[in-house]
């Protein structure tokens, strides 16, 4: 396993920060609910951001067998972690899009908006879910890949990264 430093050490700590405090302006926050979509964005960040230095790893020698290994044990990790967390325990984007839950880290205190929120979460499984695709397509491939997939690798992994930026935004401020 790679390490993933400080964002990785960063994000063992997000329950310490997040403060579900019961009623917000829409609606209640059903503080289990809350608790399932932090353990999924915890795990599934952290899963998206080692796929993604793996892809950047194994791009530099698209043949090497065992960078191949090192994606497809990455590609078993977010299907394991999508099959994990988005059960019958997850709660619905309905549901989500009308929390508001106030979030304290040191001395920021700020808001996360239930829509903003269910659109980051949204965005994260649907990238998540284009990353097991290509992960699937190179494994498959042994690593030859034709010019489009390649683009398509490149295209996911934007993707990818954006989401993750903006999930991140909601959960952490300075």
């Amino acid at each position: 396993m790679k390490k993933l430093g400080l964002f990785a050490f960063t994000l063992t700590l997000l329950p310490l920060f997040l403060l579900p405090a019961g009623c917000g302006l829409k609606g209640k926050l059903d503080r289990e609910a809350f608790l399932a979509v932090n353990a999924y964005v915890e795990e599934i960040v952290q899963a998206v951001s080692a796929a993604l230095f793996d892809l950047d790893v194994w791009a530099r020698d698209m043949s090497d067998q065992e960078r191949i290994e090192w994606l497809e044990e990455r590609k078993e990790t977010l299907l394991w972690i999508s099959r994990e967390h988005l059960d019958h325990n997850f709660p619905s984007y309905e549901e989500m899009a009308n929390w508001t839950v106030p979030v304290k880290r040191g001395e920021a205190e700020w808001i996360i908006e239930g829509e903003a929120l269910t659109a980051a979460v949204k965005e994260m499984i649907s990238a998540s879910e284009a990353l097991v695709e290509v992960l699937e397509l190179i494994v498959n491939a042994r690593g030859d890949l034709s010019e489009a997939e390649l683009e398509s690798v490149e295209l996911v992994k934007s993707k990818a990264r954006t989401a993750t930026s903006n999930i991140n935004s909601l959960f952490f401020r300075s």
